[in-house]
Parts: C-alpha cells; sequence; structure tokens
C-alpha cells in the first residue's frame, strides 16, 4: 500500500459492526501496533470506537454535548484503546478529517437526524473536522500508572519506524511541569507524566486527586480527557475516600476540560455501588453504554449446566456441552478471548472465596450479585396515596389505594428512628431519620359495607409502614454559624406537628448519650411531649439491622412507604449492608421497628360508619396476592 492509501485506510471509519477489523482507528492499531494488538477486536472496541468518533460530531457543539462513558467489565483492553490506541491516533493523524458512519450503539440521542437507512437501520455519514488536539490528558488512579499510559505513548512515537514512515517524526520532548501537584505538594521537574510533540499536541498523565483544574499548555486547557480505572478496591475502601475522590472528578477534573473543544471519555468497571458511573446513568448530558462480559440470561442459563460435587461446589459442565453452549450464545463479549468456560471459572473461583459481588462487580457492572441481595426491589412498595390522620380518640391512622383501588384503613404504631452522624465535620456521614411502624388495617371499598368486611376479617391485616424519610448534615440542636441546614431538635419538632409518634429511638454510644440528653431537655423546655429512648447495643452494626429487619420483611413480604426518593436510598443502603459502609438509612428504620408494637383489635370511631351493605365476596376481590392475614 502506498502511503496516501494508508493514511486514506486510516481515516475511513464507515465500517459496520462485522467488519470491525478494517474500522479506521482499529485498523490503525492493528497495523502500526501488532505488538500491541495481538488478538482479534470485540464488539466493545467497536463500540468504543463508535463513542469515540461521536465525541468529535461536528453536530456537538460545547463540552457539556461531549461527555461519553463506557461501564465495562474487568480485562476488556479498554486501556489499550482509550488511553493508547486513541491518543496515537489524534496525534499521528492531525490536521486529517477522519469520517464515520454513525449509528445508535447504545446510548439514546433523540436529537439525531438520520439521512441515511440500510438493513442494518438509520444511519449517517459524518465528515469530522481537522483532528486538532492541543491537550491530551490522561487520568487514572495513580500518578504511577497514569506515567505509564503516557510512557508508552511517548516510547512509540520515538521507535515506531512504521510511524515515521508514513506520518514523519514528532520528536516528543519532555515538559517542565511547574503545576502537577499531588494532594497540595508542588512538583517542579521534568516528569515522565508529560510531553510535548513537534506540532504543538501536550499529553499529560496525573493520578486520582492531583491538581488539574486551571491547568494550561501553551494556552489550551485540556481537548480530550480519557479516564481510564480512576477507582480501585483499595481507593474505594470508605466512604470518605470514595467521596473525596468523586468531588475531585466532578469539581477540578470535569471542570479543567477547555468549554468549546473539550471531550471526556469514562472509561471503568463497577468496583463500587458509589461511584460516578452511577451518576452518570441519572444524567441526561452524559450518554455511554455498559459491557458485561455476558448478558444476565445467558450466564444464569450457562450456570444451570453446572453440578455440585459431594461437597457442595460447583462444577463446570463437560466439555461437549461447553462448546455448544459458546455456539448458540450470543452476548459474549469477546468470545475469542473469553469463551464461556473461562466466564463459569471466573465465577466459581470468586464463588469459592464467598465473594459473588466481585465478580459482578468486576466482570457483570453490578454493585452486587443476585444471591447477595438481602431483599427484592419489591419489598419497600411506594404508596403515593398513603396519608395521616388522627381519629377523634387521639389514635395515628393511616390509609392508602392499593392497585386494585382498594381503601384500606386503619390504626398505626408509629416510633421515630435516629440515626445520628458521628461527627459533623465527617463529609460522608450523615444523620438519618426514619418514622415506622406497624399498621392494623381494614378494606374498606365504596358501596360496600366497612362493619361487613370487619365481620369477615375480624383481625385486619398486620402492614410494616415507612412513613417518613429524611436525612442530610443536621446539627444537634442550632447554631447560628453552622452550615448544617436542619438539627435535629427541629427535625423531631416538625415531626410532631404532623405525627403522632409513640418514643423517638436513638443509638446511645459515646458521645452520643450526651447528645440525647440535650435534645431531650431542649424538647422539654420548648412544650414538645415526645419521649426519648437512647438505645444501647454491643451488637455489629450490620447484624443487628438484619437481625430486627429481616424477620418482618419474612413474614409480611413488602412493606408500604410513603411516596420519597429516599426511600430507594433506604432500600440501597440495606441491600448492601455486606459491600458498603453506608448504612445510616437502614440503621434508622431499624431503630423505629425494634420490638414495634402492633396495633390491638378494634375499630376507631371513624372507621365504624355507615355504608350501603351489597353480599359480596371481598376475599375474591382481593385477590390471592393481597396481604397476609391474621
Amino acid at each position: 500500500m502506498t502511503r496516501e492509501e494508508i493514511i486514506e485506510k486510516c481515516l475511513d471509519n464507515t465500517y459496520d459492526i462485522e467488519d470491525r477489523e478494517e474500522q479506521g482507528l482499529l485498523w490503525f492499531g492493528r497495523y502500526f501496533f501488532p505488538h500491541v494488538i495481538k488478538n482479534k477486536y470485540s464488539e466493545a472496541h467497536f463500540k468504543m470506537s463508535q463513542l469515540y468518533f461521536e465525541l468529535l460530531c461536528p453536530q456537538r457543539k460545547t463540552a457539556m454535548d461531549r461527555q461519553a462513558y463506557m461501564l465495562i467489565h474487568r480485562e476488556a483492553a479498554k486501556s489499550t484503546i482509550g488511553t493508547f490506541l486513541m491518543p496515537l491516533y489524534s496525534i499521528f493523524l492531525k490536521g486529517y478529517r477522519p469520517v464515520y458512519k454513525q449509528r445508535e450503539v447504545g446510548f439514546d440521542d433523540t436529537n439525531l437526524l438520520w439521512e441515511k437507512e440500510d438493513d442494518k437501520g438509520k444511519y449517517n455519514i459524518v465528515h469530522i473536522s481537522e483532528l486538532n488536539e492541543k491537550f491530551i490528558l490522561i487520568a487514572s488512579e495513580t500518578a504511577g500508572q497514569s506515567e505509564t499510559f503516557v510512557t508508552d505513548i511517548k516510547s512509540e512515537i520515538e521507535s515506531n519506524v512504521k510511524l515515521m514512515e508514513i506520518f514523519g517524526g514528532k520528536h516528543p520532548e519532555d515538559i517542565i511541569d511547574n503545576e502537577l501537584t499531588s494532594y497540595g505538594r508542588k512538583s517542579t521537574k521534568w516528569t515522565k507524566s508529560a510531553f510535548l510533540t513537534n506540532d504543538n499536541t501536550a499529553v499529560v498523565g496525573v493520578g486520582s486527586g492531583q491538581r488539574v483544574r486551571g491547568r494550561k499548555i501553551k494556552g489550551s486547557r485540556p481537548t480530550f480527557i480519557a479516564v481510564d480505572d480512576m477507582y480501585s478496591e483499595e481507593n474505594t475502601k470508605t466512604a470518605e475516600r470514595r467521596e473525596g475522590l468523586n468531588q475531585w472528578f466532578y469539581n477540578a477534573l470535569k471542570n479543567s476540560v477547555d468549554s468549546e473543544t473539550g471531550k471526556m471519555l469514562w472509561l471503568g468497571t463497577m468496583v463500587h455501588p458509589d461511584i460516578v458511573a452511577k451518576e452518570f446513568k441519572k444524567d441526561p448530558l452524559w450518554w455511554g453504554i455498559e459491557v458485561p462480559i455476558i448478558g444476565d440470561a445467558e450466564l444464569k442459563e450457562a450456570l444451570s449446566y453446572c453440578t455440585r460435587d459431594g461437597e457442595g461446589r460447583l462444577r463446570l459442565p463437560d466439555l461437549k456441552t461447553l462448546a455448544e453452549l459458546n455456539e448458540k450464545m450470543t452476548t459474549l463479549s469477546w468470545k475469542d478471548r473469553y469463551p464461556i468456560e473461562h466466564i463459569l471459572k471466573k465465577y466459581i473461583e470468586q464463588l469459592s472465596k464467598q465473594k459473588p459481588d466481585y465478580f459482578y462487580q468486576e466482570y457483570m457492572n453490578k454493585p452486587i450479585a443476585p444471591e447477595s441481595e438481602t431483599l427484592s426491589p419489591d419489598a419497600f412498595e411506594i404508596q403515593p396515596s398513603l396519608i395521616f390522620s388522627t381519629d377523634p380518640y387521639g389514635n395515628q391512622q393511616c390509609e392508602y389505594k392499593d392497585k386494585n383501588q382498594i381503601r384500606w384503613k386503619g390504626k398505626v404504631n408509629l416510633t421515630v428512628g435516629i440515626d445520628m452522624a458521628s461527627a459533623l465535620h465527617k463529609k460522608a456521614d450523615d444523620t438519618a431519620i426514619c418514622i415506622a411502624g406497624m399498621a392494623r388495617l381494614y378494606p374498606n371499598i365504596p358501596g360496600f359495607d366497612l362493619t361487613n368486611s370487619k365481620h369477615k376479617y375480624p383481625n385486619g391485616i398486620i402492614v410494616p409502614i415507612l412513613a417518613h424519610v429524611e436525612g442530610g448534615k443536621y446539627d444537634i440542636i442550632s447554631f447560628k454559624d453552622s452550615k448544617a441546614k436542619k438539627s435535629v431538635v427541629t427535625a423531631l419538632v416538625d415531626i410532631s406537628k404532623r405525627f403522632k409518634v409513640d418514643r423517638v429511638r436513638i443509638e446511645a454510644n459515646g458521645q452520643q448519650e450526651m447528645s440525647i440528653r440535650a435534645i431531650d431537655s431542649t424538647l422539654r423546655e420548648m412544650g414538645v411531649d415526645i419521649m426519648i429512648e437512647p438505645q444501647y447495643t454491643n451488637t455489629e452494626k450490620s447484624q443487628r439491622i438484619k437481625a430486627t429487619l429481616l424477620p418482618i420483611f419474612q413474614k409480611y413480604k413488602k412493606m408500604i412507604c410513603v411516596d420519597d426518593p429516599k426511600v430507594k436510598v433506604v432500600y440501597e443502603q440495606l441491600n448492601m449492608l455486606t459491600i458498603s459502609d453506608k448504612d445510616d438509612y437502614p440503621d434508622a428504620l431499624e431503630k423505629a421497628l425494634y420490638e414495634t408494637r402492633i396495633p390491638e383489635i378494634g375499630a376507631s370511631w371513624e372507621e365504624i360508619s355507615e355504608h350501603n351493605k351489597v353480599d359480596f365476596d371481598i376475599q375474591e376481590e382481593l385477590g390471592e396476592d393481597s396481604w397476609y392475614f391474621l
């Protein structure tokens, strides 16, 4: 091939996924770096190239339009593509105009206008403006890792004869780095983590936490940021470290990109539930795709062929079955390198260590394994119609309409559970407040006799209720110079106006005992009549929470919950007690439901009213999936 043909081949990115080896970016990698690109490309690599060119699309006008992520399993060679191949492509194709076929590759972008269509769907042929990256920033977990990425790129520029023959020399020179800081410590020295080519493309590597905001090289802010595995098992161990990394990403790294020409590509795995990728999925300004090593359904199917030995250990299917499974499965992310046998071995390895969550985090993009889930998503049933009132006898009542439009109403005994933050200065430690209890409810169908339904079901139904959830940075009482917006005392005053609660239960360990006395005396001075009950315990927190809550869910299956976004937080934290150190809300819920009292049998004054009597079998109306009847 002539020089012109090779360059033209590198610029042509109009191939479909079946012909990914011919895709310009990937062909560039295979042709110039065979010593690095040794295996066939996977479909994930093609999708990664599509994300890259989508970032370059002229239709995306500002940096806010050019924020993409790929949540991808471990050992997928994402670093080879994202922090090696893409920067080198940008450096050597600088001044050229690539062309690519634009298709939807898993992300939703309804603003796109499609001009052409073939048997695979709609598409556009997009001519990109001349490549002109001025400042490429590579961010990774540590400065050492990012330095390795930069050194690998520089080594290819200096020694790759093929590249020099086609594109000429780029003559990279080290940069004196008098700006790069790590956790507040400046470093003025020649560095292996930064260089500048002779046509003014800077490449810099940084580790998580290093100073990047406001940095410029040759007057330019970063025009392309590749973030590769900024998290690890080590730096996500504590809530404080995760919160610090997340803030660094949003406040420093993301804000360092050039506002007009900047592009950001985040690559990583779900090493922990509390990482920025969780927020990407909710943020409409971020778009991207997820690539697990295998689909959920096919993993489940493959596991069904496994057997157990005499000691209960999981064993692989026979070789013939494995070959048949591998042939028919369609969701294997890299079948040439990771067949179903390899995936099952990885799963069994972690299962034998009693770490199935690790497998799902590293290979399935899920924070927790299905077998580790404490509760199903249906355990917390949101009821927008849930309301509370007080009857003439002073009893707290609640009512709501179920999916069959049957109105349930009756008494409820509520308790306030509070998990106070151990210290206000801890950024990740919140005060959490839950109001919960048990209700005894009766069905009240319009046009039918409530008294008759009570006769059929004199004991009613017993229902766990989550009436209120709140939390955040709270003072104990109230301080004028405090940054906290509320205090525990003001929260309890508000609660006393809205609910009739039996008591307030707060953990009384260490310095919290003094706080409880301060809360109690302040409320008494304010004339608020609420019983404050300290909770003393030496039991490990997660064990105590499970010991109280799981029997309730096992017996009653569901908890009726107020329509509040924080209910989801309660569920998520409760489900991840074994792998996360965030347990504020489950702890508050446990306190509210500890030794909870079920309302006594009997009708309140308001419940006894005249209705038209109709001969009706209410049990048939309620259906088999109705609540647990005593």
